[in-house]
């Protein structure tokens, strides 16, 4: 639906940045080993979903378990999103975020 996917693309072309946290919270976002929040680029909405067009590929401390995504604009942080499961920076400090998908949907 056009409507949609034109809201979904104001909203991603706001995005400016997407860290990784340890926990639902700002403050656990990670720290150490390079790590930085790093700038997504989205492919345009289709059928009420964007998506990034390459990985974003995190540097990090080893070991480090991400439990949620941090999308921020240029005004601050828009939200924290859990993922579907943890995963883990490898023994490299590396951690690939592969998805980053926003959607919408009409409510009933």
């Amino acid at each position: 639906m056009a409507t949609l996917d034109d809201a979904i693309d104001a909203i991603t072309a706001d995005i400016t940045t997407i860290g990784v946290s340890t926990s639902n919270v700002v403050g656990g976002e990670v720290t150490g080993g390079g790590y930085t929040p790093l700038a997504p680029t989205y492919a345009a909405s289709t059928a009420s979903a964007a998506d990034i067009t390459a990985a974003l590929e995190f540097d990090g401390p080893a070991g480090t378990v991400a439990t949620h995504l941090i999308y921020r604009t240029a005004a601050g942080v828009l939200r924290v999103v859990a993922l579907a499961a943890s995963r883990t920076f490898n023994s490299d400090g590396r951690l690939d975020v592969t998805s980053a998908e926003v959607t919408a949907a009409f409510g009933s």
